[in-house]
Order: structure tokens, then C-alpha cells, then sequence
């Protein structure tokens, strides 16, 4: 994670997940939502891999989100999400940041940010 956009400095933002990042079609998974894919930070050009899931509530999602160096070929990616992109990062090493959003009224988005760090194991907002 190479610029602030990246590390999510500030636990909180509000917009949405393309204020920060722009989607990249190659492999994106979608459907109503993007549901899994490649994001790139604005700022730096750094390359993410994340996934999502409803959290309850139709106003609510939960994104994961690790960095990588590139976007893999589609069966790699597909073997990688069927493993679990956490437990993918843990054992490389990598941070795990994992995103709220919500939707308020007016279609207002609030994001809400932890980040696990592979070398304390804590995670932090």
C-alpha cells in the first residue's frame, strides 16, 4: 500500500468506493453490485483484489480488500476466491483491509475501514 488513498488513512469517508478507486473490468464478477474483481487506487495506480458480500441488510456491504502486483489470469483468480482472500494474504504476508459501506438516506454512502497488518495481527481503524 504505497499513498494514504491506499492505506485508508481517516477510518471513515463518505461517496462511494469509486472516490477512492476505479473499478478494472478484466475479471470483474458483477451482478446489481460488483461482487469480486480488481480495484486501482486513484492517487498511486496500486492494484487491489477484493470481494464483497450483502451484510444483512440490502444497504449494507462488506468488501475485502488485499493489494497485489498485478491483475492474474482468470483461473488463478477463480482458484484464489474459491481459497478465501483472507487466508490467501495470511499466508503471504499481506494486509487484509476490510470495508463497511453503508447506505444512508438520500443515497448517501458511509464507509467504515479496519486494516489487519500481518506483523501485529491486530487489526485497526
Amino acid at each position: 500500500m504505497a499513498c494514504d488513498n491506499c492505506q485508508m488513512d481517516g477510518a471513515r469517508w463518505s461517496g462511494d468506493i469509486t472516490t477512492r478507486f476505479r473499478l478494472i473490468e478484466e475479471g470483474l464478477i458483477y451482478y446489481d453490485q460488483p461482487l469480486a474483481g480488481y480495484l486501482e487506487c486513484l492517487e498511486c495506480r496500486g492494484t487491489f483484489i477484493f470481494g464483497t458480500r450483502q451484510n444483512g441488510k440490502l444497504a449494507s456491504w462488506y468488501w475485502t480488500l488485499v493489494p497485489v502486483e498485478e491483475v492474474r489470469a482468470e483461473n488463478e483468480f477463480n482458484s484464489l476466491l474459491e481459497q478465501g482472500l483472507r487466508s490467501w494474504a495470511r499466508e503471504r504476508g499481506l494486509p487484509v483491509i476490510s470495508v463497511y459501506e453503508t447506505r444512508a438516506e438520500g443515497g448517501v454512502y458511509a464507509f467504515e475501514v479496519r486494516i489487519e497488518r500481518p506483523n501485529d495481527g491486530m487489526a485497526s481503524s
